[in-house]
């Protein structure tokens, strides 16, 4: 004999699946967001380092610039004396 659905048991039985249902979709949707949180730590850890990387460039390129610009003040230095118009 086929269950009968309008029976309160078999709501019973409905509600706890679909009850069971959302839990397991929460818990998997939770941990989707903390395998997606770790993609984004590893995401920022490299991005902090190519950070540091353009950081140490540009600074050597500020002290090549420095010695540069030190250079050419000597040389003005140098020639600002030796000629007179």
């Amino acid at each position: 004999m086929p269950a009968d659905i309008t029976k309160p048991h078999s709501h019973i039985y409905w509600l706890w699946i679909a009850y069971a249902s959302l839990v397991a979709t929460g818990v998997g949707g939770y941990i989707h967001l903390i395998e997606r949180g770790e993609t984004m730590k590893e995401r920022i850890a490299s991005n902090e380092l190519k950070l540091q990387v353009q950081l140490v460039e540009i600074r050597t390129k500020l002290v090549s610039i420095e010695a540069t610009l030190q250079e050419i003040k000597e040389y003005q230095k140098e020639h600002q004396g030796r000629t007179t118009p």
